[in-house]
């Protein structure tokens, strides 16, 4: 990522979990208001508020908090921001005994006790501590969504190439995850999604898609990071045989 001042970073982190908070699933009720107002204007004033309904998204602290202490950096620092969301360079730093205690600690926010601990103690070897690993590990600590594979895709931060843009969304070729054979696989699909954020991208373009929204156009390295690091917890979250 470049290099972000505190304001910017914050308003990373308030695209990412904007859609999530609207369609209900995670984070204080109706945060993705005071987002969105932030998002337009991003007053100094109004960091301590933001900071405060980003950690009411137990899950995302939780794993902000493991990436950070294992890194020495602040919770809301731009590289563990991005590192969750899209992976980088700090999550090689995180060993799998902090990732179990996170995903046991999610027990304390819903996540049922007897499933906290066999995920823990089934956590793959060379698990990284991103957003997909949530999503495809964990599945989800809300009772609102159940862990069908739609709703697994839909929750995936995404790639896609921007092939036109048109009334207010964006035509892509991107990816959804389905399962084949037991195994979870990526297929390429052609689709309209949601322009939320009012996103400016030329056609060739990479945008990053959570909850069929457009969340903003990425850098090659962020691309480049992303895929590596989302398939590289999908093959782990695979059996062998």
């Amino acid at each position: 990522m470049p290099q972000q001042n505190e304001t910017s970073a914050l308003q990373f982190a308030c695209r990412y979990s904007l859609v999530p908070n609207e369609l209900g699933y995670c984070g204080k009720e109706k945060a993705f208001l005071e987002f969105g107002k932030f998002l337009k204007n991003p007053e100094e004033k109004k960091i301590p508020e933001i900071k405060n309904l980003l950690g009411s998204f137990f899950g995302l602290h939780s794993y902000l908090d493991l990436i950070a202490r294992a890194n020495n950096k602040n919770v809301f620092d731009p590289e563990v921001l991005e590192a969750y969301w899209l992976g980088n360079r700090l999550l090689e730093n995180v060993p799998r005994a902090g990732i179990s205690r996170a995903i046991l600690h999610l027990e304390k926010y819903g996540l049922p006790e007897k499933i906290a601990e066999q995920k823990a103690i089934s956590l793959p070897e060379g698990a990284l501590p991103h957003h997909s690993l949530h999503v495809l590990h964990v599945n989800f600590v809300t009772r609102k969504l159940r862990p069908l594979v739609r709703n697994l895709s839909d929750c995936l931060i995404q790639w896609a190439e921007v092939r036109a843009v048109s009334n207010g969304k964006l035509r892509v070729k991107g990816i959804e995850l389905k399962a084949l054979n037991k195994k979870f696989v990526l297929q390429e699909k052609t689709k309209t999604i949601e322009n939320q954020f009012s996103l400016l991208p030329e056609k060739g373009d990479f945008v990053s898609v959570h909850w069929k929204n457009a969340i903003e156009i990425l850098s090659k390295e962020q691309l480049k990071n992303l895929q590596k690091t989302t398939m590289k917890n999908i093959g782990l979250a695979n059996p062998e045989n």
